[in-house]
């Protein structure tokens, strides 16, 4: 549609958790606010300044644990704060997921699904503009309904394929 991608998934929206043991370590930083839904903890930061500087310990990363009924090593860590003002988006993120094998995500859908719910909430609209603030970067337009999130934005394509099938 006009040159972009649309996509729609199931919404995957947080709670508030305890900010697990050594998250400060991990980060070189001290989050606002922890959250955390069925895949990754979501860090809240005090600003965008802080998510784009932010030089974690992947190690450290790898080994966070989600606190709970069930103790639980999450998929990843969202990183994430307001965009500050004249900033063509609302929000800056970071995804690291040391622990299954990647350092840090260039622009992760899946985080996505949640940074949708969590920021319509906040912010009081259901249409938003996020920026994965990774080395190559990459902006995501999010819409929130309900139960779904809609990402939208470009690719490039990288392979083409047929699949073909032969009866025996």
């Amino acid at each position: 549609k006009n040159g972009e991608i649309e996509m729609t998934f199931p919404a995957e929206p947080v709670v508030r958790v305890r900010s697990p043991k050594g998250i400060e370590k991990a980060l070189g930083i001290k989050p606002q606010r922890v959250f955390a839904n069925r895949l990754d903890l979501l860090v809240l930061l005090n600003s965008d300044k802080e998510v784009r500087e932010l030089m974690p310990s992947l190690s450290d990363v790898a080994g966070l644990i989600i606190d709970g009924d069930e103790p639980r090593t999450p998929r990843g860590v969202i990183v994430t704060a307001q965009a500050r003002e004249g900033v063509a988006c609302d929000f800056v993120s970071r995804y690291f997921a040391p622990g299954i094998g990647v350092g840090e995500d260039p622009v992760t859908g899946s985080a996505h699904c949640a940074l949708g719910p969590f920021w319509s909430k906040r912010l009081k609209k259901t249409e938003l503009v996020g920026y994965q603030a990774s080395a190559r970067g990459g902006r995501v337009g999010v819409v929130h309904n309900d139960t779904r999130v809609t990402l939208i934005g470009t690719a490039i394509t990288m392979m083409h394929c047929q699949l073909q099938h032969d009866r025996v």
